[in-house]
C-alpha cells in the first residue's frame, strides 16, 4: 500500500514537473501582446505593437518590453509580420489597449474592427482609444525618462466609460447609437514625455466626427457616470468661489414621447467634497452656505451637461443611449421613428435633474 502510494505521489511530481517545463518552453517562444497602435500612412496600414518577450528578459525576473513596427495592406497583414521580424509567435489574449491614429479615424476604422472582435485570443474589454496625429507616438513617450507601459496607458481611460472594444463594436453595428472612444495626448514633462486623458472622440458610423475637451468633455464624463476627470469650481459670491471634487456620480435615463415628441428626462445624483476656499473668503461653513454651494453646483452640473448633450444632438449623434433606452421604454411609439432616428434625436427635448450631497472636508486656504 505504501508503494503504491509513493508510486502515485512520484508520478504526479513528475506529470507536474513536465508539464511546467514544457510551459516555460513554449512562453519562451511567444510575444505577448500588451498594446497596439493603428496609424495610415503611403496606402498602407502601419501597425506598432508593444510586446512582452520573455526569450531576451531584462532581468533574471523581468521580461523586455519590445516594440515592434509592421506595415500591410490591412491590419491582419500587418500583424503576420510579427513572426517574420522575430521568429516569435504573438498573443493576443494579454492585449491591454488598442490606439487609432487620427488618419486612421478619418478614414473608417470599420473594415478592421472585426479582427479584434473574431480572432479566437482578442479579449472584447480592450481599452480602445484615439489620438491626434499618430498612434505609434504614444509608445514613444517617456514618462520620467522611462518608456511608458501599454499598462500606464490602460490604466488612464476609466472602466465606466466603456471605451472598449466591446461597447465600440456594439454602438458600431447598431442603427441606433454611435460609437465614441477615450482622446488620448501628449504632455511634455521636465523630463520626457508623458500621456494623458484629454477627452472624448466622437464617431459617426465608424468615422470620427468631433473632438470634445474641456468643459465638454467633463459633461460628457459626468454624463457616463465618471466623477474623476476633474474638479469643479461654483462662485458664492460676485468676488469668491469653492473648488469641489466630484466623489460619485450616478446618472439614470427615464424616457417618454410627449405629443409624438421623444422626452427624457435624465437624474443625476451627485455627492462632492468642498476641500478648498478663496483666500478672501473669511466665513465658515455653516447651513446657509453649504445649500449655497449645493445650489450653484447643481446649475453648473446643468450647464456642463446641457452643453455636451445639445452639441451630440445637433451633430445627429447618439453617444448617450437615448434610442435604446426610448426603445426600451415606448417599444411601440420607437418604431414610428426607428427608421429616422438620427435626424429625430435633434428633436428631442431633455430635462437634467440634480440630486447633490455635498461634505465638507476642509478649509484650505487656495
Amino acid at each position: 500500500m505504501k508503494i503504491k502510494k509513493l508510486l502515485l505521489i512520484f508520478l504526479t511530481f513528475a506529470i507536474l514537473t513536465l508539464t511546467a517545463c514544457s510551459e516555460q518552453h513554449q512562453i519562451h517562444q511567444k510575444l505577448i501582446v500588451q498594446g497596439i497602435a493603428i496609424d495610415y500612412s503611403d496606402k498602407s496600414y502601419v501597425v506598432t505593437v508593444q510586446a512582452l518577450d520573455f526569450q531576451n528578459p531584462a532581468g533574471e525576473e523581468e521580461p523586455n518590453i519590445k516594440t515592434i513596427k509592421m506595415e500591410g495592406n490591412s491590419l491582419v497583414q500587418a500583424l503576420e509580420d510579427i513572426s517574420k521580424q522575430t521568429d516569435l509567435q504573438p498573443v493576443y489574449s494579454q492585449n491591454l489597449v488598442v490606439i487609432i491614429g487620427e488618419k486612421v479615424a478619418e478614414m473608417g476604422i470599420d473594415n478592421f474592427m472585426d479582427f479584434f472582435v473574431r480572432h479566437y485570443e482578442t479579449r472584447p474589454k480592450v481599452k480602445i482609444g484615439i489620438t491626434k496625429g499618430n498612434a505609434s507616438e504614444i509608445f514613444k513617450c517617456k514618462p520620467g525618462g522611462k518608456p511608458i507601459k501599454s499598462k500606464n496607458i490602460h490604466d488612464l481611460i476609466p472602466e465606466n466609460l466603456n471605451s472598449d472594444i466591446l461597447h465600440f463594436v456594439s454602438n458600431l453595428k447598431s442603427n441606433i447609437s454611435d460609437s465614441y472612444a477615450a482622446w488620448l495626448d501628449i504632455m511634455p514633462q521636465s523630463e520626457g514625455t508623458d500621456v494623458y486623458l484629454k477627452g472624448i472622440v466622437v464617431f459617426e458610423k465608424d468615422i470620427l466626427k468631433e473632438y470634445l475637451d474641456g468643459d465638454k468633455a467633463m459633461g460628457f464624463m459626468l454624463l457616463k457616470g465618471v466623477p474623476d476627470f476633474g474638479a469643479c469650481s461654483v462662485p458664492i459670491s460676485s468676488s469668491q468661489e469653492v473648488t469641489c471634487s466630484i466623489n460619485e456620480i450616478f446618472p439614470k435615463i427615464r424616457a417618454s414621447f410627449d405629443e409624438n415628441v421623444p422626452k427624457f428626462d435624465i437624474d443625476m445624483k451627485a455627492s462632492i467634497s468642498v476641500f478648498a476656499l478663496d483666500k478672501k473668503f473669511d466665513a465658515y461653513f455653516d447651513e446657509s452656505i453649504k445649500s449655497l454651494i449645493q445650489k450653484n453646483f447643481a446649475e453648473k452640473l446643468i450647464k456642463l451637461c446641457a452643453d455636451v448633450i445639445n452639441k451630440c444632438i445637433s451633430m445627429h449623434v447618439d453617444v448617450f443611449d437615448w434610442g435604446r433606452v426610448l426603445k426600451n421604454s415606448c417599444p411601440k411609439e420607437f418604431k414610428n421613428v426607428e427608421s429616422m432616428w438620427k435626424e429625430q434625436i435633434g428633436k428631442s427635448s431633455y430635462n437634467i435633474i440634480p440630486d447633490i450631497n455635498v461634505t465638507i472636508t476642509g478649509k484650505e486656504i487656495l
